[in-house]
């Protein structure tokens, strides 16, 4: 039989202590860096945010898109699915503020210019629109998924133009 080290009493400075450590952790990096998670931590559970999204369970995708969110507000990801939730959800209002930080995070993001142009649109303010999409097409040197982003923006420019 071994003996077992006593537990230490949960005491105000005890309390305290550790609550200041984790402020002072959290304040060099974020919560997620304090708690260990990794990129691929992060990838795991955006991918079951994303499926919940594509599945339309949209209420279990934002529950998992603001934890991810409370423990890193500088991922893009996050920002952007939950835009398109809340895009979905026809609460454009939300979806903006989310795609608007999330360019932030990712200014030159063809998919989230994109989202962010269309939004506009659909909360019928088109020349804001129309100004994102036109930074979009603008882009020099885009290849793959971003040059067909790209690509969208001028047809919805195009089509624009026309009305």
């Amino acid at each position: 039989m071994t003996a077992t080290q006593p537990q230490a009493e949960a005491t105000p400075n005890n309390i305290n202590a550790f609550i200041k450590d984790y402020a002072e952790s959290v304040d060099q990096g974020t919560a997620g860096q304090f708690l260990g998670f990794t990129d691929r931590n992060y990838y795991e559970i955006e991918m079951v945010a994303h499926n919940f999204y594509t599945q339309k369970r949209y209420s279990k995708a934002i529950t998992i898109l603001e934890g991810l969110l409370s423990l890193d507000r500088q991922r893009h990801y996050p920002l952007l699915l939950m835009g398109e939730v809340q895009m979905a959800k026809n609460n454009l209002d939300e979806a903006l503020n989310y795609l608007q930080e999330a360019l932030e995070v990712e200014p030159t993001d063809a998919t989230t210019l994109l989202k962010l142009g269309e939004l506009h649109i659909k909360a019928e303010r088109p020349e804001e629109g129309k100004k994102v999409l036109t930074q979009l097409v603008e882009m020099k040197d885009l290849s793959g998924r971003a040059r067909v982003k790209q690509q969208r923006a001028e047809v919805i420019l195009h089509t624009l133009q026309k009305h």
